[in-house]
């Protein structure tokens, strides 16, 4: 089906303030998305000039192939996007929301335990957040990736010395933290 071109959620909400849950919410009800059916992963496939997001899992589909995903533009050509979920239908419909945090931070006016960190930045919660579906997705044993994204994921990581999928999921099933995997989610060309 042809792309439609993209456009901003009809909510009327605060989106300087919203979180995932809100957006969600937002665009189930404004845009009659059926949110809660969107149970199977959303494969990154794509490597951009920032980041990485082939193989992670970003976001989730519904059977029918509509899905939404959580996304960063550091540059968008027009309108500053930064952080935000897109909406993508099976019949070329594309929507984004703007998003301010993932979640409310947990132990938010609280010292961290020991080897915790604060998560300062979109960018880096949406990266923890890539990785943490991924890694259950993958140990749930419902990583199951079709050709075209196995290629790409081959494709990405080459210069990290990962030349398969397989590659890149032992990889992630063997990092304990998101700190052992972040420089995937780094260009390292750029």
């Amino acid at each position: 089906m042809a792309s439609k071109p993209e456009r901003k959620c009809k909510g009327n909400c605060n989106h300087a303030t919203g979180n995932l849950t809100s957006v969600l919410t937002c665009m189930a009800v404004n845009e009659g998305l059926a949110i809660d059916q969107f149970r199977h992963p959303y494969w990154g496939k794509a490597r951009s000039a920032n980041m990485i997001g082939a193989g992670f899992m970003i976001g989730f589909k519904n059977a029918a192939g509509d899905g939404w995903r959580l996304d960063f533009d550091t540059n968008p050509a027009a309108e500053s996007k930064f952080f935000h979920v897109n909406y993508e239908g099976a019949d070329g419909t594309k929507v984004y929301h703007y998003l301010k945090l993932v979640d409310a931070q947990p132990f938010k006016f609280l010292d961290l335990p020991p080897g915790f960190k604060k998560i300062t930045t979109p960018l880096e919660q949406m990266k923890r957040l890539w990785f943490t579906w991924t890694k259950y997705a993958i140990g749930m044993g419902t990583a199951k990736l079709d050709a075209q994204v196995m290629l790409n994921m081959a494709a990405a990581y080459k210069d990290f010395g990962i030349n398969t999928a397989d590659q890149f999921i032992d990889r992630i099933k063997g990092a304990n933290t998101y700190e052992d995997i972040a420089f995937l989610l780094t260009n390292a060309k750029s």
